[in-house]
């Protein structure tokens, strides 16, 4: 049976790119060159390290933020807010053959907690506490609204994240490297949002991508991408993230 004759509400093939990746490696390992090899790269800046002529909305900068948000200061620049209602005006009609690029997730953590740093009475109990549950149902929802909007956009999205050390439930280091993700729930399911994680590093010089799991990284390959068993990472230095992973485009 064909069932693309259907013509269900809603029905479309698959597109053939993997909506979001996700790249994490410590500082200077390359993760923004990485991200910005795909083609017709825009970047969220947020941790305002991208190169030269790349295209970019400056979350970094304040007086950016401020105009666009409607605030003057002394109010603070309300990064986190300005990302999901520029996601909301502009993430429906990107045009679908550019590269959205978040980086990173970790500066994107970084101005939430800005946020909480200047609402606390909004997390403060009635007999003057810090109310922790509360933030983090705030931070969860934060997210979930985030994936949300980066998966509804019609082009592929890949998003930076800085890495820490994996501890087990016990708090002890477990020889795993993970991405940074503050506490609540959304830190057990973060893998979930995405399809695809690779790993950037250095090692004897050279720039290497880690496409496959080993005992410090549990990597994740989109089904559109066949890499051979054998292929543990991936040579970046003289090429680019990108073109080195779509030699092994299905």
């Amino acid at each position: 049976m064909d069932i693309s004759n259907l013509k269900l509400p809603g029905q479309r093939p698959a597109s053939d790119f993997n909506h979001i990746i996700g790249i994490q490696g410590e500082p200077n390992t390359g993760k923004t060159a990485a991200a910005i090899s795909w083609p017709n790269a825009l970047l969220l800046d947020f941790d305002k390290k991208c190169p030269p002529g790349v295209q970019t909305i400056p979350f970094w900068d304040a007086s950016w933020i401020h105009p666009y948000m409607r605030t003057k200061p002394p109010l603070f620049a309300n990064r986190k807010q300005a990302l999901i209602n520029w996601l909301r005006d502009a993430g429906p009609s990107l045009p679908p053959d550019i590269t959205l690029i978040l980086d990173s997730y970790t500066a994107v953590e970084h101005s939430y907690q800005e946020f909480v740093n200047q609402s606390r009475a909004q997390f403060t109990t009635t007999t003057g506490e810090f109310n922790q549950r509360a933030m983090y149902l705030d931070m969860l929802n934060f997210n979930i609204e985030l994936f949300a909007l980066l998966k509804s956009t019609p082009c592929p999205v890949i998003i930076t994240f800085h890495e820490q050390a994996a501890r087990n439930e016990k708090g002890q280091p477990t020889g795993k490297f993970r991405t940074v993700v503050r506490g609540g729930q959304f830190k057990d399911i973060l893998e979930g949002c995405v399809g695809m994680m690779v790993r950037t590093f250095n090692k004897d010089g050279k720039y290497l991508l880690q496409v496959r799991s080993n005992d410090v990284f549990d990597a994740m390959i989109a089904p559109g991408y066949k890499i051979p068993l054998d292929v543990k990472h991936l040579d970046i230095t003289d090429t680019t993230a990108f073109q080195a992973l779509q030699k092994y485009k299905a």
